[in-house]
């Protein structure tokens, strides 16, 4: 549901340093238009592959962001102010980026079933043509490029206020432009969070939760977790950052968008592109062999927990049978009745 939604507007010359501010009065009404941009929106954005996540810089003197969403969120203050004042600070950003010439701000505020969240997108005009339906004449148009949502950021209001450990701010870092989206980042306030661990942890799950979700067999999960290993361990030894993108090529080839949708929900919180953990990856891999009537299989992170083995006796000792297992031995080699 949409609480508020404004659009306001930066414009500036490419390499000039001042910048000018186009204000709205009000917030835009809840119009069939207004919905449709919203949804689009939101659709894009939850389908971006380059996003990363962070928290707020605690130096609310050099990033206010944070304290002019609490004041506004806290006090119900108005809307537009909020927003213009966020705006303003956006602009004092932008002027000292040679490159950045401004474009629509959006504003938006809305709700899930579950969450609270504040978006602020930056949106830009595309040129094109369109048919008069009456004359049949060719003419130009302007629209909105939403397929260049290149820079946009999104606070999960709900995980901030409760304290959540999660990294509750999500932003989008465009292709080629690590200098526009450095300042839409600082312009937020955001610490990204590039924790190897953790991410590596959490791609481990989402790989894990997929297979799950597709209904893959033993054999065909062994085959997703180590195809996402052999990806991940070659770019941990050629010192090179994981792509989700690229992943999801490797591991589901078929339709790697469909991993990538999966693995890019809120629920795991991957970044674009991080460097795996070496020790977290090892969990990937399943070791498994077979041998004149016997097979065994299992996960690498049950060696030296459940599973020990000794290298000089050849001897793989299992600690907490499956259960299905333990009660077909029990039942067929359990130890005998004793006499009475």
């Amino acid at each position: 549901m949409i609480e508020n939604f404004i659009v306001h507007r930066v414009v500036k010359a490419v390499g000039a340093g001042e910048t000018k501010i186009q204000t709205r009065p009000d917030v835009l009404a809840m119009s069939e238009a207004v919905i449709t941009l919203v949804d689009e929106i939101l659709t894009i954005y939850n389908n971006k592959s380059a996003r990363a996540y962070g928290v707020f810089n605690p130096d609310l003197d050099n990033y206010p962001f944070a304290s002019y969403t609490e004041e506004y969120l806290l006090s119900n203050s108005n809307f537009v102010d909020y927003t213009i004042k966020s705006l303003k600070r956006l602009s004092n950003k932008i002027k000292d980026v040679t490159l950045a010439t401004g474009g629509y701000i959006a504003f938006i505020h809305y709700k899930t079933e579950t969450k609270n969240y504040i978006m602020v997108v930056m949106l830009n005009d595309k040129y094109g043509t369109a048919i008069d339906e009456s004359t049949l004449e060719i003419n130009k148009t302007i629209h909105l490029d939403l397929n260049k949502l290149h820079f946009a950021a999104r606070l999960n209001v709900t995980d901030w206020k409760s304290g959540s450990t999660s990294k509750y701010l999500s932003f989008i870092k465009g292709r080629g432009t690590d200098g526009i989206s450095q300042y839409f980042r600082e312009f937020v306030g955001c610490d990204e969070f590039t924790d190897s661990k953790r991410l590596t942890e959490m791609l481990i799950l989402a790989i894990k939760d997929f297979g799950g979700s597709k209904n893959l067999n033993d054999q065909e999960l062994q085959q997703l977790r180590r195809l996402a290993f052999d990806y991940c361990e070659d770019k941990r030894k050629k010192k090179e950052s994981v792509s989700l993108e690229d992943l999801s090529n490797r591991v589901w080839e078929r339709q790697p968008e469909d991993f990538l949708s999966f693995a890019n929900s809120e629920k795991y919180q991957l970044a674009s592109t991080f460097e795996p953990h070496r020790d977290v990856l090892r969990r990937l891999y399943r070791f498994s062999g077979k041998d004149k009537g016997l097979a065994i299989s299992f996960d690498s992170e049950l060696l030296g927990s459940r599973i020990h083995y000794k290298k000089d006796t050849e001897i793989l000792t299992i600690q907490g049978l499956p259960k299905d297992l333990k009660a077909d031995l029990d039942e067929k080699y359990g130890d005998p009745p004793t006499e009475t």
